[in-house]
This record gives structure tokens, sequence and C-alpha cells, in this order.
């Protein structure tokens, strides 16, 4: 597959460049960014998703966090909880990331994808409050592989869980936070994987 085949020629370096700068400094940025993608597609093809399909979640799982170029790193790295106006501009990075990402990527699915990673299936997510089927599959996937890999991965405002942990609260999250078909493909696919 080739995500960037989305992507017009002239404007993959301006895309490349953005992830660049979001990534600069945090190994971990990037690692994630491309784990999420990699299992992102994996659940994708398991829903039988077309190759464009795949093309367009991979390239947005791999992007999704772009907008946290908007969000100070002192709030990136802070190693306790976040307070109420952190929250707010922590929120923002979602939207944030397809704004940006706006002018050069000139996919819809990818740029709601992007916008609608936070979003939640009981409606209580961000930026848009968006319930059930409202939100794009595409960003139903990418929520929960990347709720799976950013408790597998180290924080620094919490300790790592173990796989089975992280696996077993995808599902007890489902119907809440996830889709529940999402979860349990996640949940199938980790077992593997992680």
């Amino acid at each position: 597959m080739n995500p960037t085949s989305i992507i017009p020629k002239s404007e993959t370096s301006e895309v490349e460049a953005l992830f660049s700068r979001a990534s600069a400094g945090d190994l971990l940025f990037r690692s994630h960014a491309l784990r999420v993608a990699g299992l992102s597609v994996r659940i994708g093809a398991a829903f039988g998703l077309k190759r464009r399909e795949l093309e367009s979640l991979e390239l947005a799982a791999k992007l999704h966090d772009v907008g946290k170029l908007a969000v100070p790193r002192s709030i990136l790295a802070k190693p306790g909880p976040l307070d109420d106006e952190e929250w707010i501009t922590m929120r923002r990075h979602p939207a944030e990331g397809a704004r940006l990402l706006a002018p050069y990527v000139p996919s819809t699915e990818v740029l709601a994808i992007v916008r609608s990673h936070h979003e939640r299936w009981d409606g209580a997510g961000y930026p848009e409050g968006l319930t059930g089927e409202q939100i794009p599959l595409g960003a139903r996937i990418v929520a929960v592989v990347d709720a799976f890999c950013a408790m597998v991965e180290p924080r620094p405002y919490r300790p790592t869980l173990d796989a089975a942990t992280a696996r077993a609260e995808l599902l007890a999250q489902a119907g809440r936070q996830f889709d529940p078909a999402c979860a349990a493909q996640a949940h199938r696919l980790t077992g593997a994987a992680a």
C-alpha cells in the first residue's frame, strides 16, 4: 500500500514536514503513530475495507496527532493530571490536526478521521460530541487503537499497562468509549500482536 498516493506529489513533502515537526525530539510520537497506523490497517482489513480506504486509514492514523503541534510541550510532557485549562487546550488537537492538514491533504476521509479520532461511541468525546455511527469508521478504528497503544506505551503521567489489562479495558469500554465491533477486532488482533 502507498498511503501517500492520496496526497498530491507536490504536497507530500509538506505533510512529511508537519509529521517531522510534530515528532521532533519525541521518539515516542513517531513510534506511536506508526504503531497506530499498522494496527489500524489490520483492523480495517478485518472489516473488509478496500485498498484506497485502507490507504486513507493508514495515512490518517499516522497523522492523527499532528494537531499536537498546537499544544505546548509543557502540557504534552506534564507528569501529572492536566488541569481544566490544559484539558481545553489538549482537546483542540484533533480539530487543529485537520486544519493543519487541510491545505495539503485533499481527502475529506483522512481529514474526518484525524478530526474525529477522540469522539466516543456514547457521544461524550470531542471535538463535536458525535455518537455511534455518526463517527467515521476510520476514526472509530483509530480511537480504539490509539487508546490501546497509549495504555501499553510509557507515558509521563501514568505507568504502562500490560497488554492483557489494556485488552480487557478495550472490551470494558465497548459501547461507551469505543464502537463495540472495533473494540472486539482490536481485542482479537492485539492478542497476537502485543
